[in-house]
């Protein structure tokens, strides 16, 4: 049965490593590929079965209502996990 490329790939085509000569090559999506060609043997999940239905894409992406900031914002004060509530200082023993 014949493969074709994927929408996805179609849509952000990739270059492959073709395992016979070494070469990058982008596959046409307009082609149809046997499944003994060394592309589709090689990358299986680039292409897909003629006549199958692909996944649909999610609709929506559910984003976190909090998101931690990695650093903090002018005025802001921070404790790490290993300070004290009201230490704003490393301990220096030799001070």
């Amino acid at each position: 049965m014949p493969y074709r490329v994927r929408d996805v790939n179609q849509v952000n085509p990739q270059a492959l490593r073709d395992p016979d000569t070494g070469m990058f090559n982008v596959p046409d999506p307009r082609a149809q590929y046997e499944d003994d060609h060394p592309l589709v043997k090689a990358h299986p999940s680039y292409f897909i079965k003629e006549g199958e239905e692909e996944a649909p894409a999610p609709e929506s992406v559910r984003i976190a209502d909090v998101v931690e900031q990695a650093t903090r914002a002018p005025g802001e004060k921070r404790r790490g996990p290993g300070r004290p509530k009201g230490s704003t200082t490393a301990k220096n023993p030799g001070a």
